[in-house]
């Protein structure tokens, strides 16, 4: 036998044996980055808002004032640490970021803006929960009272909520329970992307509770 067929032969009797090396074995794919800041909003809160995110909101101005019929308006909500010290689901882990008023019609939600290099696919994921109701929790909402949430992304990161160019998921109107949200988007040529959580409630009757929580949001 030759030096070449000796060693097939000894490469084919370790295959059969299972004694080749452990380390011949293929590596697990490397775990995505996720490049938010404070991504599971269990960090510090400043009024309201988690540590390194922003709110947003749309304002209808004097109309907020007056806050009556037809509702076809928005006004300021307000941004809080959820801690669910009752334990009634409104967290996933740690705490979330909530927002939400009584008795007022709004459309708002946070945003975050990082740095990507241009041309980069990226996606933007987050878990949204919604609840509508002059009732307390753990009493459910009431029919017909959408949230309207979705998620987006601007692929050049002006960190405007009405920015031309964002790509927007689809609505989600899923109530006392969470989903998650999902968007991609390529990065442009400014370096940078803003993602932005949403939910609008108006054009309908104000509730004494209207309100959403974000919480594990990821950018990969």
């Amino acid at each position: 036998m030759t030096k070449d067929r000796w060693m097939i032969a000894a490469i084919v009797t370790a295959l059969v044996l299972g004694t080749i090396p452990l380390w011949v074995s293929a590596a697990p794919p490397a775990q995505e980055q996720n490049l938010l800041t404070n991504g599971d909003f269990n960090g510090a809160f400043k009024s309201g808002v988690a540590t390194g995110w922003a709110p947003w909101h749309e304002d209808s101005g004097d109309v907020c004032s007056a806050n009556k019929e037809p509702w076809d308006f928005a006004c300021k909500p307000g941004w809080n640490q959820e801690m669910d010290v009752n334990n009634h689901g409104l967290v996933r882990s740690g705490y979330a970021q909530q927002v939400g008023v009584q008795y007022r019609p709004w459309h708002a939600g946070v945003m975050q803006t990082v740095n990507v290099t241009p041309g980069t696919p990226v996606r933007f994921s987050i878990w949204a929960y919604a609840r509508a109701s002059n009732d307390n929790v753990p009493a459910p909402s009431y029919g017909g009272y959408p949230p309207h949430m979705r998620v987006g992304i601007d692929p050049e990161g002006q960190g405007l909520w009405n920015a031309g160019g964002i790509v927007w998921s689809g609505e989600v109107n899923a109530m006392d329970g969470w989903v998650q949200l999902s968007v991609e988007a390529t990065a442009g040529s400014s370096g940078r992307v803003t993602v932005f959580t949403s939910a609008k409630y108006r054009g309908a009757i104000p509730l004494k509770h209207m309100d959403t929580w974000w919480d594990d949001a990821v950018l990969v």
